[in-house]
């Protein structure tokens, strides 16, 4: 169970990089009063157009340091408030559909989902994926890094420019 003397938990995938100052950075948004109850520390945009409002909420938001969305995607680095974790547990375990088992980051939103919690995504990401490493869902790695890792190019910004010269 989770240790309740601290604020936050933090679930981090194996293949994660961290940015540097890494601490320091996440400090900033769990310092605030108004704290968010979820943070997913990694966003990248859907390839395809089936998650729209995902990928506008980043582009329209990577000027403000992040933003609110209703579901989690891509728990790479998810840092929950310690006081939901016993009870998320405990619905994640109880879900019995074939589509929650081995897939965490959709319990966790399931739950987040039933409880009324957005999720919100530190823009930029604090985490990245490693893209060389095989995914043990799907092949290949490169299509799983972040829009725009704090190390590293900011690809929502070119991503706003490029959609802006052709009018979208």
């Amino acid at each position: 169970m989770a240790d309740q003397s601290c604020d936050y938990h933090m679930v981090v995938q194996d293949d994660a990089l961290v940015a540097s100052d890494f601490y320091a950075r996440l400090e900033q948004y769990l310092k605030e009063d108004n704290a968010p109850d979820v943070l997913c520390l990694f966003y990248r945009m859907k390839s395809k157009n089936t998650h729209a409002e995902f990928n506008s909420a980043g582009l329209n938001s990577w000027k403000e340091g992040g933003f609110f969305f209703d579901r989690l995607q891509f728990a790479v680095c998810v840092v929950i408030r310690t006081e939901l974790i016993g009870d998320m547990l405990r619905y994640g375990n109880d879900l019995s559909e074939e589509k929650y088992a081995n897939v965490d980051d959709l319990r966790f939103s399931a739950f987040f989902k039933k409880r009324g919690i957005k999720t919100f995504y530190t823009l930029p990401s604090l985490v990245d994926h490693e893209g060389t490493i095989e995914s043990t869902v799907r092949e290949g790695g490169l299509g799983r890094i972040a829009a725009w890792f704090a190390d590293g190019p900011n690809g929502l910004a070119a991503e706003c420019e490029r959609r802006s010269a052709k009018g979208d």
